[in-house]
């Protein structure tokens, strides 16, 4: 494991604009929020959690009829049933926090 500051002086080294990070739902956003004001070149910083899952083919992504109907949240709660509370905010919370605010306003 790289720690910390290598890791900061390596993409210091470098001067990104843009960086992505993959550390997974919550340590991805905590790490930013930590790390990004000892990063002057990054402009934009990016938790994008499995994205480079899928983009290699280490996961696979739900089935075309799933992907085009807009539900593969819902593929993938059927696949990993332990991602619910997740799926869950991601999905219907967010959705009825949405709605509430656009009904308020």
């Amino acid at each position: 494991d790289i720690d910390r500051e290598n890791l900061l002086a390596k993409i210091n080294f470098a001067r990104p604009d843009i960086i992505f990070v993959a550390f997974g739902h919550g340590k991805q956003e905590k790490w930013i929020a930590e790390n990004l004001n000892k990063l002057p070149s990054v402009k934009i910083a990016m938790g994008i959690g499995g994205a480079f899952d899928f983009i290699s083919g280490k996961a696979k992504r739900a089935p075309t009829i799933f992907q085009r109907a807009g539900l593969e949240w819902f593929w993938r709660l059927i696949k990993e049933p332990q991602r619910y509370k997740r799926i869950y905010n991601a999905t219907i919370k967010f959705g009825l926090l949405c709605l509430s605010d656009k009904i308020n306003k």
